[in-house]
């Protein structure tokens, strides 16, 4: 019997989910080099798929309720003797207002009635903050009980910042040498070479969800323009699910509407292309699988933050260029290849090929025999 691992997943494709892609390129990666097959339990009620993603075979929840839950795992469990589980956690693509009290009741009971279960959570996001006149403020102590509670109930812990892991030590201290921290992976694919950015089309690109977008046309144009005109970029391409208002140009340079590419397409585009815009503060960048994408193909990847945070070992004008006009001298080209070379070096420290390594390890102790 092939090794067995159920994956609780927020949403798959064909619905737009960058938990979903995620957890899904990570089965590939496991299925491929590991020798360890997926089974998705989607937590969506609204989730349309089908019965099999990529011939991973998928359960879906008849509704969002603890007994659902533990059904589906139990019933796996007596089909294919799997009682290793991994958990993608984004508490919003769980219940809309972040607070998935239903899982958390769901996998206390599981555990309770699969006492020789391995549980391991990824915690992609943890709990919303605010100030008292934003909802945020409110949901807060709801969403950390949930997030507490996961954390307590895992074996081990991964997610993707420093700031994370420090606020998830604090729920579970005893669990502080079991929380690894690893940068999200390129969910658009991983090229074993990259060109040389003189061999490359002025392109920029700008990929990532329509608010992330719409914010970076909007708020961050000027430094969006002064970075096109300093690398002399000729075309700015826009990558994404469609919303109104795309500007048609940069300044002078036109802008070219993609909407949703496939994965191949993208990945050909930006090794074929010069930088990438990333609108996440640097503090945040190595849970941006967009500033991954970017990392994995070679570009140069660009942001418009004066934050000088190095967190997570990504370094300002190191890793990343900020086009925040404070720059003391021009880029040349020299320098831009190796902001491009020594992000793509950071990169490899988190690869597909590196989660699946940690995940596999963090799970083996109950993975069934070949």
């Amino acid at each position: 019997m092939s090794k067995m691992l159920i994956q609780i997943v927020p949403a798959l494709p064909p619905a737009t989910s960058g938990v979903g892609d995620y957890a899904l390129a990570l089965a590939r990666v496991m299925r491929r080099d590991l020798g360890l097959n997926t089974v998705f339990v989607v937590g969506s009620e609204a989730w349309q798929g089908p019965d099999r993603v990529e011939d991973f075979r998928v359960w879906k929840l008849h509704s969002r309720s603890a007994q659902n839950l533990v059904e589906i795992l139990e019933a796996e469990r007596t089909t294919t003797g799997s009682s290793s589980v991994l958990l993608q956690l984004s508490a919003y693509g769980y219940a809309a207002r972040g607070c998935p009290l239903w899982l958390l009741q769901g996998l206390k009971q599981w555990r309770t009635k699969q006492p020789d279960s391995r549980f391991v959570t990824m915690f992609h996001e943890l709990y919303a903050f605010g100030p008292p006149w934003r909802s945020a403020f409110w949901l807060s102590p709801a969403q950390r009980m949930v997030v507490a509670g996961i954390a307590r109930l895992s074996d081990a812990v991964v997610t993707n910042i420093q700031l994370h892991r420090e606020r998830l030590e604090r729920f579970d201290p005893s669990k502080r040498e079991k929380i690894a921290v690893l940068a999200v992976p390129s969910n658009v694919g991983e090229p074993l070479e990259s060109d040389d950015l003189n061999g490359r089309l002025k392109h920029m690109i700008v990929f990532g969800l329509p608010n992330s977008r719409r914010r970076t046309y909007v708020t961050q144009m000027p430094a969006l323009q002064r970075v096109c005109q300093q690398f002399g970029i000729n075309e700015v391409h826009d990558v994404g699910a469609s919303f109104d208002g795309i500007p048609d140009r940069v300044g002078d340079v036109p802008i070219r509407q993609h909407g949703l590419m496939g994965v191949s397409d993208l990945s050909v585009l930006m090794s074929r292309s010069t930088a990438g815009f990333v609108r996440d503060f640097p503090r945040c960048l190595g849970k941006s699988g967009v500033f991954a994408s970017y990392c994995a193909h070679g570009l140069i990847p660009v942001t418009s933050s004066d934050s000088r945070s190095e967190a997570d070992g990504i370094e300002c004008g190191i890793h990343y260029y900020s086009a925040d006009g404070k720059a003391e001298s021009e880029l040349t080209m020299a320098d831009a290849q190796q902001i491009a070379d020594a992000a793509r070096e950071w990169y490899q420290g988190h690869s597909m090929q590196t989660h699946a390594r940690v995940f596999a390890r963090a799970l083996k102790t109950n993975l069934n025999d070949d």
